[in-house]
């Protein structure tokens, strides 16, 4: 009977061990799991922290640009004389990697070359006016829309909106003075204006590529300005049946932006 207690004994207590050396080698495999999850954990976020670092403003989605290029002048504005000159913007946005929507506010100047422009003054008579090279001081609020093409370095984006445009050097008695709103047959030039503002809207598109901290890209906008002008038989002699209330161009830039 003492034997076999003995055995008992012995049976059991090495049962409790086994238990024991398994319970510890579960317990050093959870704290070894625990401790590289740690590991990895903490290398992505030096790894995210390293890549923000990397950023001017360190991955928020906010970045500033400049860009230069070509305008093209379209439509009436064409017509009145003017040919195409050049455009410098300046983009200031915010687009957080991965959100299809962003804002973007541009500033942005274009000049064009101006020509001359004949119209049919009183009497049928013909009046050539000389067009002085106007620029156009602009700023827009613009929503944009990011298309990843294939990755997060690679994009496809639209961009819209509408602000105010400021006309200057264009001349008084201009062609493009008569379509902003002067009278250019007015013979006191104290009633001509030198400047004008008016409201206009964008809309356009183009594909960035990053490059490190920056982002290198091409875009083409379409300008449409709503001149807001009087309509009058006058004006209608002088400058044809067939034009519009709008002054339009195309700017083509490339451009940098940093992030």
């Amino acid at each position: 009977e003492r034997a076999r207690a003995d055995s008992v004994a012995r049976v059991e207590t090495m049962r409790r061990d086994s238990i024991a050396a398994v319970a510890a080698a579960l317990e050093t495999a959870r704290r070894d799991s625990v401790a590289r999850a740690d590991s990895i954990l903490a290398a992505e976020q030096l790894r995210q922290q390293q890549e923000r670092n990397r950023y001017r403003f360190n991955g928020s989605g906010w970045y500033i640009g400049v860009s230069g290029g070509g305008a093209l002048p379209s439509g009436n504005f064409e017509d009145l004389g003017y040919q195409s000159g050049y455009d410098v913007n300046v983009p200031i946005g915010w687009h957080r990697p991965g959100n299809l929507l962003g804002l973007r506010l541009d500033l942005g100047f274009s000049a064009f070359d101006g020509r001359s422009f004949v119209g049919s003054g009183p009497g049928g008579s013909s009046v050539t006016l000389t067009n002085g090279s106007p620029k156009v001081y602009s700023a827009t609020l613009n929503t944009t829309v990011r298309l990843p093409l294939g990755s997060n370095r690679f994009n496809l984006y639209g961009v819209g909106g509408a602000g105010l445009y400021h006309f200057r050097s264009f001349g008084g008695t201009s062609a493009l003075g008569g379509f902003l709103g002067n009278d250019v047959l007015e013979t006191n030039d104290s009633q001509l204006q030198e400047t004008r503002n008016k409201i206009g809207a964008q809309v356009g598109g183009g594909i960035d590529f990053g490059v490190g901290p920056a982002s290198i890209f091409i875009e083409s906008r379409f300008v449409n300005v709503w001149t807001d002008r009087d309509e009058s038989v006058q004006f209608r002699d002088f400058f044809g049946d067939n034009t519009s209330r709008s002054l339009r161009w195309v700017p083509i830039v490339l451009g940098v932006n940093i992030r």
